[in-house]
């Protein structure tokens, strides 16, 4: 796997670092305003209902409820061990972290007295209307800094963790009908998060909010669940559709398409457009910062080799701002407008061969080609129009589907058609 695709799955730590290290932050901020004057998107629309404990958008009462508690109140969520006849700890657990695991009965005794709070989230879950309002246009993906949908997968992930605790819980105190409420919201949850106009993060969020959900449903069919637990199950499981269940394929189609003509308007500029030299070189930017950091690290992983102790100075003293901006000057000086051109008509002949075969039996090997395409394409023409399709493939809803369909027929019922 090459640096493109890590630094996708690393984004989360390395917008931390971003923050954290004022250099890396200034050129992003730069970067940023560069784009925004040579390529203006938008601001997404206002989020148009209220956020309220009684909002008619599902969207609006859990970001009220995400409001309620602070983050750290849940910090033990999804340590507890999905074992439907004990509470406790995974036993996987290394004895030397014991000292820094959670006090599983002090969250027991918190979820016991919260129940009213688990009980809205359950509520929520069951509302048919969830609206985001997000723009049309696909790139259009950022919310302001004090816009609450900023933080929203991050809330609905914590909801997920907390249900499934909670349901635990429950089931073994005897209360399975409850249990199922919670399996049930977790996996309505996912269906939300799927909802249509979303954005590719919220599709692998969606993927995996919806196995979680399932995965606790799973175990509950294989507990002795009683004749109206197992018609229970087997409903929820209808609530995943045999057809796109994460949006994953109608997500990426749509930004694919947004990505494309954007790459193919800056195109018809002698050159190339300014907008598409920017986003360029945002991208490479962070990714010769993140090779500056985690280059090391990789190369003793892939030989076998110790990791050695990270320095008291990383992030900051792990990596030179110049010297990342002197890799990605001498990696666009190599570059040519018709080496753009020849790398946008692969882009897009590999994206249309991705939606024409996305449910082929063997479209993985078509997935491996395009990753291999754009990471090794150093124009970032691939990685701008396809975007990260190893992520697609690694969260595959062929997965999700079958999952579903073995948990309903364990169930003793089969998913409809």
């Amino acid at each position: 796997m090459g640096m493109r695709f890590f630094a996708v799955w690393l984004l989360p730590i390395s917008l931390v670092i971003m923050v954290l290290s004022p250099a890396v932050s200034a050129q992003v901020d730069r970067l940023r305003e560069l784009q925004q004057q040579v390529d203006p998107l938008p601001d997404p629309p206002a989020f148009a209902d209220p956020i309220s404990p009684d909002s008619p958008n599902a969207a609006g009462r859990y970001m009220w409820l995400a409001q309620q508690i602070e983050p750290r109140d849940v910090s033990a969520a999804g340590w507890v061990e999905v074992d439907l006849e004990v509470w406790r700890l995974p036993s996987s657990y290394e004895e030397e972290w014991v000292s820094d695991a959670p006090d599983i009965e002090a969250w027991r005794l918190w979820l016991r007295e919260r129940h009213a709070w688990t009980d809205a989230i359950v509520e929520a879950s069951r509302l048919d209307h969830f609206e985001m309002y997000r723009h049309e246009n696909p790139r259009v993906f950022r919310w302001a800094e004090d816009d609450p949908r900023g933080s929203f997968n991050g809330g609905m992930r914590r909801f997920a963790r907390v249900l499934k605790d909670d349901a635990i819980r429950l089931w073994i105190e005897g209360d399975r009908e409850a249990a199922i409420d919670r399996a049930e919201a977790i996996v309505r949850i996912g269906r939300h998060i799927a909802s249509p106009g979303g954005r590719l993060i919220d599709a692998l969020v969606s993927g995996a909010i919806q196995r979680l959900g399932l995965d606790l449903i799973e175990r509950m069919g294989a507990a002795g669940p009683t004749d109206d637990d197992r018609d229970r199950l087997i409903t929820i499981c209808l609530l995943v559709p045999t057809v796109d269940p994460t949006s994953v394929k109608s997500v990426w189609a749509s930004q694919y398409f947004a990505q494309r003509e954007f790459v193919e308007r800056q195109l018809e500029v002698d050159g190339g457009g300014d907008a598409l030299w920017v986003q360029m070189g945002m991208i490479l930017g962070v990714e010769q910062v993140l090779k500056q950091m985690f280059n090391p690290v990789l190369e003793a992983l892939e030989s076998d080799g110790e990791v050695e102790p990270l320095p008291d100075d990383w992030p900051n003293g792990s990596f030179s701002i110049a010297e990342a901006f002197r890799a990605s000057e001498e990696q666009f000086g190599s570059l040519s407008y018709d080496d753009l051109v020849a790398a946008f008509e692969t882009s897009c002949s590999y994206g249309d061969d991705i939606i024409e075969r996305w449910d082929d039996e063997y479209s993985e090997y078509l997935f491996e080609a395009v990753d291999s395409f754009v990471d090794e394409d150093e124009t970032l023409i691939g990685f701008i129009v396809l975007g990260p399709t190893g992520s697609i493939r690694e969260e595959n809803p062929k997965t999700l589907i079958k999952r579903n369909s073995a948990i309903a027929t364990l169930c003793g019922a089969d998913p409809a058609p």
